[in-house]
């Protein structure tokens, strides 16, 4: 085999590593370079050197990126951003919430929100009274009040600990 057609065998696996890479596989990036290099190779130094480095490229590289992509690897859960991080999070009403209809208002992490109450709670939450974030409709954080917490806590869906650790967050 002469250099030129070694040459245009690097350069057709490169390209496929490229087009591999495309199509969402991280790995033919890699082949992609690796190939694009032992193309760089082939044309200073024997065949067998570019075919080796190639090699030795794949070995160390895919397992060593594999390592580094499973630590940093996107989990499926999206960071919370927006309203949404403050999902869990205890907050205090400053405008009293009348109903599941009508909002009102809370401060939660330094901020201020429109919120509403849960729908299984429909009694007015008074200004000042603790809430916990349970979700976000739309641009409302949906707020369920100490009082159904407490309730919760009464029918053991949710533990002591879990009711004194929803209470004794700072709301600042």
């Amino acid at each position: 085999m002469s250099v030129g057609e070694i040459a245009l065998i690097w350069g057709l696996i490169s390209l496929a590593g490229f087009v591999v890479a495309g199509l969402g596989l991280v790995e033919g990036l890699y082949v992609g370079v690796a190939a694009l290099i032992a193309l760089g190779l082939v044309l200073v130094a024997p065949a067998w050197v570019s075919l080796v480095v190639f090699t030795a490229l794949l070995v160390v590289a895919i397992p060593a990126i594999r390592i580094v992509l499973k630590r940093t690897k996107y989990d499926g859960n999206a960071p919370a951003t927006g309203v949404s991080r403050y999902i869990g999070a205890p907050a205090v009403v400053t405008t009293p919430i009348l109903d599941t209809a009508t909002p009102g208002q809370v401060r939660v992490g330094g901020e201020y929100f429109q919120a509403r109450v849960t729908f299984d709670h429909h009694a007015p939450v008074q200004l000042g009274s603790r809430v916990l974030v349970d979700g976000v409709d739309g641009s409302l954080l949906v707020v369920t009040p100490e009082s159904a917490l407490r309730e919760r806590f009464a029918r053991g869906e949710i533990t002591y600990e879990q009711l004194e650790e929803m209470l004794e967050e700072d709301v600042s």
